[in-house]
């Protein structure tokens, strides 16, 4: 047997995707920067795909907050037609990967963040926990001087499988970090503190060690012991099973 460091979801929700769209025409960067102030808020999950704002989320809510937000951006970068947002309720497929994927990073996104962890790049799918006792008592936070940390986070990824099934991959990543500067450090800023060899030391964990701090992080995660919720603003959820996929060989039952 080979054991993944993968989660499934308990049922192929992905068959069936419940979402909304909108037509939202507008420059890249409006339309990503007006989908983001929607997460920040907890109003939609939404990731903006051709012409339309496809989202999850109260679409009375959504549409009140975006007339909103609407004015503060620019009529040459951002156009959004008030009386008829052309709104409509869609169901992604498996084959929507491209638009599902963002809607539920951002449902992971927000879990990690009630939880306490932080993204340190916007656009990156990898969290560290916040400077906290409490991570410190978990084991979360390693000293390696009286200033620079590692940090013991996740990096994720996630699929849609044909079946319908969601797959989340879940790894440790583990910079160093300097409580001063409050910023991650390169490779280049470690080996001129001299600090180099002894946070590659540490921080590449061996496999035993390094299993049993992805179980302890999704434990915190979890709501129990065997499931992980991922919430949206339409009151939908998600479960993952928290038991790692396991492959059986061919010939195997």
């Amino acid at each position: 047997m080979l054991t993944l460091n993968a989660l499934i979801t308990i049922k192929p929700y992905f068959r069936a995707f419940k979402a909304w769209r909108l037509v939202l025409i507008g420059t890249s960067s409006a339309r990503f920067r007006l989908s983001d102030s929607l997460w920040q808020e907890n109003v939609a999950f939404g990731y903006p795909h051709e012409e339309y704002l496809y989202f999850k989320g109260d679409p009375d809510v959504v549409l009140r907050k975006i007339r909103k937000l609407i004015k503060v951006f620019d009529k040459r970068e951002l156009f959004f037609q008030e009386e008829n947002p052309g709104l409509e309720e869609v169901t992604l497929g498996v084959d929507n990967e491209v638009i599902i994927k963002p809607i539920m990073y951002a449902s992971i996104k927000s879990l990690l963040t009630k939880k306490g962890f932080i993204h340190p790049y916007k656009k990156s799918k990898k969290a560290i926990p916040k400077i906290d006792p409490i991570f410190e008592k978990l084991g979360f936070i390693e000293y390696l001087s009286n200033d620079i940390v590692i940090l013991y986070g996740l990096k994720y990824m996630f699929q849609v499988r044909r079946s319908g099934y969601g797959i989340v991959w879940f790894d440790i990543y583990s910079p160093a970090y300097s409580l001063t500067d409050q910023r991650i450090l390169s490779p280049k800023r470690l080996r001129a503190v001299g600090l180099s060899e002894k946070y590659k030391m540490l921080a590449s964990l061996n496999p035993k060690k390094r299993l049993k701090m992805l179980e302890s992080i999704l434990s915190l995660l979890a709501d129990n012991e065997a499931i992980i919720t991922l919430r949206f603003p339409d009151g939908d959820v998600i479960e993952v099973s928290k038991d790692f996929v396991v492959l059986q060989p061919r010939g195997e039952s």
